[in-house]
């Protein structure tokens, strides 16, 4: 009969693989000072040009934030910041939502915290081009028990300054 110098190594291997693997969702799912922004950006078949998403946090950072699949987007973002999403593309009305995570951490049960949410960009108007006066979104987290508020704004002005004295 055969015996193994080693006969739990293997499985040992393959528990401490498994747990690896796992470290990513866990560090995800346990940490309360993060917050998931994700959604898609849904675009007008009128307009083939590609889709901007930029984000600003607070005043000191501006980067670009890669759209995967059809429009998806992610962004791990931190508690306590304010960040500011411009979706932008040529020939289609830009948005901006407003995301300010301050008050987050005081949702009570689950320590994910998850926005969701999809932005559809609407062609613009050739005759009167217009555009959103102040951000059509704002989310933000109530200060006493951290559950999600969002405000629309949809108001729109016209985009050449001659127009709007008319």
């Amino acid at each position: 009969m055969k015996t193994f110098a080693r006969p739990l190594a293997p499985i040992a291997t393959a528990i401490v693989l498994g747990f690896l693997a796992t470290l990513p969702f866990k560090a995800w799912s346990q940490t309360s000072d993060m917050v998931l922004i994700k959604g898609q950006v849904i675009v007008s078949d009128q307009v083939t040009t590609a889709v901007d998403l930029t984000l600003d946090v607070g005043v000191y950072s501006c980067d670009k934030v890669l759209l995967f699949g059809r429009g998806k987007f992610e962004i791990h973002a931190k508690d306590g910041e304010r960040y500011e999403l411009r979706f932008e593309q040529v020939g289609s009305v830009s948005k901006t939502v407003m995301i300010d995570t301050k008050d987050v951490k005081k949702k009570v049960g689950d320590k994910k915290h998850v926005v969701e949410f999809d932005v559809v960009l609407a062609p613009m108007d050739t005759v009167q081009p217009l555009h959103y006066a102040q951000p059509v979104g704002k989310i933000n987290f109530h200060k006493s028990n951290g559950r999600l508020l969002v405000e629309h704004n949809r108001q729109m002005v016209a985009t050449d300054p001659a127009l709007q004295q008319k």
